[in-house]
């Protein structure tokens, strides 16, 4: 999968969760990406067909670790073979985020990054009073003291790029820059989260 449509991936998901117009708008600039990946690389439809319904089979018996190993290693096949599959991409990041090793979405400093950028910036302005998290089907009821559920997430998702250690190497550069993305974003967090919200 290149960096490109794992990046629009996690940009996806992070609209998804904010309003489903951009879910639906998202959808399409990856379908675009896809189909522009698929044009410079073999189609085989048949073989992509076959690793996509092992995948989902392994995803459904997803309680073990080995399951969800395979279901992996079968989607990554599938898109191997036919990378034009926005469907096959996001069950992939679901199935990374399952195992939660340090691999795709986990290791990934982006993912942190957009989560604190796009989700809780996003929420923030539409959060009912008193909220106990950045949802906005929150409940209500924290303490007036407390801090804004969304700057807490804010700050541990960018927190969490600064301190963590690299476990994707392969990408070091990019998780690099956004380790300094992160730092600048931090050193903003009043601007974005003044102290009376």
């Amino acid at each position: 999968m290149s960096r490109r449509v794992l990046r629009s991936l996690v940009v996806f998901a992070a609209l998804t969760a904010v309003s489903p117009a951009a879910h639906a708008l998202s959808g399409i600039a990856i379908r675009a990406l896809c189909e522009d990946e698929a044009r410079t690389g073999s189609l085989d439809a048949a073989a992509a067909a076959a690793a996509r319904a092992e995948g989902d089979a392994a995803f459904a018996k997803r309680a073990t670790a080995a399951e969800a190993d395979r279901a992996i290693a079968a989607y990554e096949r599938s898109l191997a073979a036919n990378p034009a599959q926005p469907e096959v991409r996001v069950k992939l990041s679901r199935a990374y985020y399952l195992v939660g090793d340090g691999r795709g979405a986990r290791g990934y400093f982006a993912t942190y990054v957009l989560t604190a950028e796009l989700y809780a910036l996003k929420v923030k302005a539409r959060l009912p009073e008193g909220a106990r998290f950045c949802r906005l089907d929150s409940a209500v009821g924290a303490d007036a003291k407390a801090e804004n559920p969304c700057r807490r997430l804010y700050r541990v998702m960018l927190e969490h790029v600064i301190k963590a250690p690299n476990t994707l190497p392969e990408i070091a550069a990019e998780q690099e820059v956004e380790r300094e993305k992160a730092r600048r974003l931090l050193e903003e967090i009043d601007t974005f989260f003044p102290a009376a919200s």
